[in-house]
C-alpha cells in the first residue's frame, strides 16, 4: 500500500511511520528532517521540505504519484484545511484528519457523539477543520477519515501532567523533592500508546473502512491523577511532596500550558471504545498508563547522555521556580 505522511517524526506519526515499515508499507515522508533519528529513513521515501511555505502548485509538484492514504499530522487552522482539500481532492483514496479528543466536554463518558467543548481555543480549531472536511465529504466525496487520539505518549515524550515540561519532571523531583500540581484529583484521565495508536491506524487501512467515518482512538485504561503521582514516586524512587494548589496558579507558566490545565488535564477523560469496536478496528492488550510511564521513563534513563532528551526550557525553569518558592514557603 503507497501512502503519503506529512510529519512522520511527531509523538504519533513516527510510531506510524515506524509500525508501517514493518508492515511493508511503501511510504514517502515529507518534513524538514527535524529529529529524523526517531524514524527509518532508509526504508521511506524522505523529502526534506517546508510544507507550510509551499503553494498547493508547489506542493503537487513534489507528489507525482497516486496514494492509497494520505495522513498530514499538522492540521490546526481553517486555512490549512481548505488547502489541503485543494491538494488532494484528485490524487488519493483517503485523506485522514489527525484531530483530538481535546474537542469534547466532559460531563460524560465519551464517545464520538458527545457534546463539544466551546472554550479552548485549540479545540475550538479542531472542531472548525472536522466541519470543513465533514463538509466537503457531504458535497464533493472528498475521501476524509476523521481520527481523534486521546492524549498520546511515545516513549521519547514523557507523560506528565504539564504540557511541554516532559523529562523535566524528573529533574524537579529530583532537585526540590517536590511536584506542583493543581488541587481537584478527583476525575479521571487517560493516555494512549503511540504505538497502538500506529496499530489501530493500521487496521483501519487494512478493513478498508470507507471515507466519511471518524473514529477516537482511544485506551479503555484511566487513572486519577493521584494514581499517576504514586506511580512516579515509585518510578522516580523519590517519596516527593505533592503539592495541592489552585488553577489559577498556572497561570505563570504562560497561556498556552494553563489552558492545556484547565480545559483538558483537568477534565473527565474515560472512553467508550463501542465504535472502534463495532467496527473491528480496535486492538487487545493496550499499553496501561503504568507500563506507558515506565516505559518511557527508561527510554529516557538509557538516554540521558545523548540530546535526544527534549523538553520546553522555559516551562521547566518557571515550573522549578515554582517548586522551589513553595519548598521555601514550607519552612517559614
Amino acid at each position: 500500500m503507497k501512502g503519503l505522511i506529512i510529519g512522520g517524526t511527531g509523538t504519533i506519526s513516527a510510531a506510524v511511520v515506524n509500525y508501517l515499515i514493518k508492515k511493508n508499507y511503501d511510504l514517502t515522508v515529507l518534513n524538514r528532517d527535524f529529529n529524523s533519528h526517531r524514524i527509518k529513513k532508509k526504508k521511506i521515501k524522505l523529502i526534506k521540505a517546508d510544507y507550510n511555505i509551499y503553494s498547493k502548485d508547489e506542493i503537487l509538484k513534489k507528489f507525482s504519484d497516486y496514494y492509497d492514504f494520505v495522513i498530514n499530522f499538522n492540521i490546526f487552522t481553517k486555512e490549512q484545511a481548505l488547502k489541503e482539500i485543494e491538494i488532494y481532492r484528485n490524487i488519493t483514496e483517503k485523506y485522514f484528519f489527525i484531530s483530538s479528543t481535546a474537542i469534547f466536554d466532559d460531563k460524560e463518558i465519551i464517545n464520538e457523539k458527545s457534546k463539544l467543548t466551546k472554550k479552548w481555543n485549540y479545540a475550538r480549531n479542531k472542531i472548525i477543520c472536522e466541519n470543513i472536511f465533514k463538509e466537503e465529504f457531504e458535497k464533493n466525496q472528498f475521501p476524509i477519515i476523521i481520527l481523534r487520539p486521546s492524549h498520546t505518549v511515545n516513549s521519547f515524550t514523557f507523560p506528565t501532567h504539564v504540557q511541554g515540561l516532559g523529562f523535566g519532571l524528573y529533574k524537579i523531583a529530583k532537585q526540590t523533592n517536590s511536584i506542583y500540581t493543581f488541587t481537584d484529583h478527583t476525575n479521571f484521565w487517560s493516555f494512549i500508546s503511540s504505538l497502538d495508536f500506529a496499530k489501530i491506524l493500521f487496521n483501519i487501512l487494512n478493513k478498508s473502512v470507507s471515507p466519511g467515518n471518524d473514529f477516537n482512538i482511544v485506551n479503555e485504561d484511566y487513572f486519577s491523577w493521584s494514581d499517576y503521582f504514586d506511580e512516579l514516586k515509585f518510578v522516580f524512587d523519590c517519596n516527593f511532596d505533592l503539592i495541592n494548589t489552585e488553577h489559577y496558579k498556572f497561570n505563570s507558566l504562560g497561556k498556552n500550558i494553563y489552558d492545556s490545565i484547565i480545559y483538558d488535564k483537568i477534565k473527565n477523560r474515560i472512553f467508550d471504545t463501542s465504535k472502534i469496536n463495532h467496527f473491528d478496528i480496535n486492538i487487545n492488550n493496550k499499553m496501561n498508563y503504568k507500563k506507558i510511564i515506565h516505559e518511557s521513563f527508561k527510554w529516557h534513563i538509557n538516554n540521558l547522555l545523548t540530546n535526544q532528551i527534549k523538553y520546553n526550557d522555559n516551562v521547566f525553569n518557571n515550573f522549578l521556580e515554582i517548586c522551589k518558592k513553595n519548598n521555601e514557603n514550607k519552612f517559614r
